[in-house]
């Protein structure tokens, strides 16, 4: 069995030598790519390009996703989904093509919750997953609180709507504000068939607060260890990448990381054995 966890670098450091550190240290063999020595991807610095491009060549680590923020973006603003599709999306493509990544994930339209989706929007999700799809990249939606896709239902929503087969899901329980041990069970009965990755970290929301305020597995609202069996019960065998987002993020993504790890042994969680190259 091959273990499936992988860990956002940045969340570990904008260098990519101490993310290799870090890497070796913790036995940790994928990764998903978001910011890099400050620049968001595929922004990335000539350098910083040619290590990824060696981390491709060795196989190790296997870059699960790269995220650009794509569609990070007003819904109601055009010109910048435009932007976003003829400028952002073809280089994220390259970059990812390049790296022989798993996954491309995307976000789903900043909006006021309860917004319908505009029908540009729609077909600007379909295009992308088209163009997607012609680079045998799936394209995963990320829930993102004061976005069309923030809770799951909304996100499986926007899904269905824009009606492409090449669309799935990048879920983030903590994105998405609702952390009963039931409501994370009525979210998995709307995302199961879309499932490709999930975040992993843990917070509390304040009042009048959108975001929640990350911390450590074990002192956040989410039953990780309830919610870690209910995937397991929906058949989920992706990986789980953790995103610890509070500081210090290295020391923050050690404690998340062996976290995780426990509690994936607490529940049985198994993988399908890799096959053989």
């Amino acid at each position: 069995m091959v273990e499936r966890i992988s860990i956002v670098t940045d969340e570990i450091s904008q260098d990519l030598g101490e993310c290799e550190r870090f890497l070796v240290e913790h036995d940790l063999h994928a990764v998903e790519l978001r910011s890099i020595s400050g620049r968001r991807v595929p922004d990335v610095a000539k350098a910083d390009l040619e290590r990824l491009l060696s981390w491709a060549r060795a196989g190790d680590p296997f870059v699960v996703a790269v995220s650009p923020g794509l569609f990070k973006c007003r819904a109601d603003d055009r010109a910048e989904i435009e932007r976003h599709l003829s400028e952002v999306l073809p280089r994220a493509l390259d970059l990812a093509v390049g790296l022989d990544a798993e996954n491309l994930i995307t976000f789903g339209f900043a909006a006021q919750g309860g917004a319908d989706p505009p029908a540009y929007a729609l077909e600007a999700l379909s295009r992308a997953a088209e163009s997607c799809a012609q680079a045998a990249l799936p394209l995963l939606v990320e829930n993102e609180p004061e976005h069309l896709a923030w809770s799951a239902a909304s996100t499986a929503a926007l899904i269905t709507r824009a009606g492409h087969p090449n669309l799935f899901v990048n879920w983030d329980p903590t994105n998405g504000n609702e952390f009963r041990v039931e409501q994370l069970q009525a979210a998995l009965a709307e995302l199961t068939p879309y499932l490709r990755n999930v975040h992993v970290k843990n917070g509390r929301l304040l009042p009048g607060e959108k975001y929640a305020r990350c911390c450590a597995l074990a002192a956040g609202a989410i039953d990780w260890r309830a919610h870690l069996a209910q995937l397991l019960e929906v058949g989920y065998d992706g990986y789980f990448a953790v995103e610890t987002h509070y500081e210090p993020v290295e020391a923050g993504s050690r404690t998340v990381l062996a976290e995780l790890r426990a509690l994936l042994q607490q529940v049985g969680y198994v993988w399908p054995e890799e096959e053989p190259q």
